[in-house]
């Protein structure tokens, strides 16, 4: 299953995808989320292989547990807040 949810959606309103274990594309671009996005997707962390969250309202660094996702092949993070460097869990990758 794949997704583009875009128009300033806010996080609350992705509950409906949380019944989808099989999500494996989804891209949140432009929505002005914030990290609070981090721990829902690793929800999906054996069947997603590319999340695009470009353009939103991501701060902080990159959580070692994005580098963790199995099947995980492509990360879309332009545009945001981010600091630090790459998490060496993404060595794997």
């Amino acid at each position: 299953m794949s997704a583009a949810i875009t128009n300033e959606v806010s996080f609350e309103s992705l509950s409906f995808i949380n019944s989808s274990r099989s999500l494996a594309a989804i891209d949140l671009s432009n929505n002005h989320l914030s990290s609070a996005i981090f721990p829902w997707l690793s929800n999906f962390s054996n069947s997603l292989v590319d999340p695009g969250l470009s353009f939103n309202q991501l701060q902080g660094s990159i959580p070692d547990a994005l580098g963790k996702m199995t099947s995980l092949t492509n990360l879309q993070l332009s545009a945001n807040q981010l600091e630090g460097g790459i998490p060496r869990s993404f060595g794997g990758m």
